[in-house]
């Protein structure tokens, strides 16, 4: 019996001596969870910055290292992408006690990106003022692009070739060459038909523009601003529907 009993109370002592340390554990490793939760909204701001433009679709692929025995009351701070060729680039993580810095972690980041690019529908020659229908857009994974930017439809339209451009290939940004026929606030004449009707008034450009693309101008006796388009040196028309 007195053995039995010595059993029973080393028992009951074993049980209480570990119940503070199964304790301690999973306080651990709830504050770890907290930390790193931290660490993540930290790193994933960052990463929703940039450097990316409205509209592009990113898959971005990046992963914690263990924290270790960290305290769990560290505060996050991360800076900004470094972004770097081939779907690759790193953020800089900074655990902080105050501020004082704890601990400075780089984390890899595997970057894919797709853009809306601006493609050639057929060839066209040096020279060539790109219009829209010259152009489609579609999305393109720009990750490993090389050679310059790929600008959107609307950021290639009234733009000239530097060099020929084959169907089906993107417009790229260091092709392209400024087009200005016309500067905004100069004077044209405005020609405006409409059926056999044809109208001619004084106007001035609201914008700059380039020959055979749209231009919007104001009417200087009414100031009715028209969408017009360039068809010569200091020459506009308007076409109008007869009802």
């Amino acid at each position: 019996m007195r053995a039995s009993a010595m059993c029973c109370a080393l028992g009951a002592l074993l049980l209480f001596c570990l119940r503070p340390a199964v304790a301690l554990r999973a306080d651990g490793v709830q504050g770890d969870a907290q930390l790193r939760a931290r660490c993540a909204t930290a790193v994933e701001e960052v990463l929703a910055h940039g450097p990316w433009q409205t509209g592009d679709s990113l898959e971005l692929v990046w992963e914690l290292p263990p924290l270790g025995t960290l305290s769990a009351t560290l505060e996050a701070s991360a800076e900004a992408l470094q972004l770097r060729e081939r779907g690759t680039g790193t953020v800089a993580l900074r655990l902080l006690d105050g501020d004082r810095v704890v601990r400075r972690l780089t984390l890899p980041v595997r970057v894919r990106r797709w853009e809306r690019c601006a493609v050639a529908r057929h060839d066209m020659s040096r020279g060539t003022v790109l219009t829209a229908g010259d152009l489609e857009e579609r999305w393109l994974e720009t990750t490993r692009a090389q050679g310059g930017e790929l600008p959107t439809l609307d950021e290639a339209t009234g733009r000239r070739l530097a060099r020929m451009l084959a169907a089906g290939r993107p417009v790229v940004a260091r092709q392209l060459e400024s087009v200005v026929d016309i500067r905004r606030g100069q004077a044209l004449r405005v020609t405006v038909r409409s059926g056999g009707v044809c109208i001619t008034a004084n106007g001035e450009a609201l914008e700059d523009g380039c020959l055979g693309l749209p231009l919007k101008v104001r009417l200087l006796d009414t100031g009715r601003q028209l969408e017009a388009r360039l068809v010569a040196m200091g020459e506009a028309e308007v076409e109008v529907a007869a009802r």
